[in-house]
């Protein structure tokens, strides 16, 4: 019994359990941190096909700067005031909106008219109106400023989903600016 505890007495045991709640605490640490930037700062949507943009094709994964249009507040979506520290986006710009009529879709549209400017509303009976401050027009839509997603920054990936499973990865479309 003694050369069995001398033999044991320089090894140490396995911190098993230690090494198990510092990987926990690490993953949470983690996954707190992709939240707040998903939330605040960068966001990921899918291009429908059928887009106007000229270098984005339908099946691309576009990255978006949350922060282009002033701090989005995540999760407030009933809030009239949803973004800190406003931006007006310029006329021609290219943004990621939210359809008024349709919550939780998301579209690229071009910014066609600002506050101030006129537009006609074609639909049963056409009109014009003057845009109020923090309403933009864009091809399809006359939004509010708490519409806007953010701005495209690039391509993450694409996906073409006629092909079949194992080739709908399109290899050529990684990391693309968008313009």
């Amino acid at each position: 019994m003694v050369t069995v505890k001398r033999y044991f007495k320089g090894i140490r045991k396995p911190g098993c359990a230690k090494n198990l709640w510092n990987f926990l605490l690490a993953v949470i640490i983690v996954g707190v941190l992709l939240l707040v930037v998903r939330g605040f700062f960068y966001t990921q949507v899918s291009v429908a096909a059928g887009t106007l943009h000229p270098t984005l094709i339908g099946g691309d994964r576009v990255l978006v700067n949350r922060t282009a249009y002033g701090i989005r507040l995540p999760f407030m979506y009933r809030v009239p005031q949803q973004h800190i520290a406003p931006k007006a986006p310029q006329k021609g710009e290219w943004c990621i909106i939210e359809v008024p009529e349709q919550s939780g879709v998301f579209v690229l549209e071009k910014i066609t008219a600002l506050p101030g400017d006129v537009v006609e509303i074609q639909g049963k009976e056409a009109s014009t109106k003057c845009l109020e401050a923090g309403t933009y027009a864009t091809e399809n839509h006359i939004i509010q400023h708490r519409h806007l997603i953010g701005r495209p920054v690039c391509v993450t990936y694409s996906i073409d989903d006629k092909k079949e499973f194992a080739h709908r990865l399109r290899t050529d479309r990684f990391f693309l600016l968008v313009p």
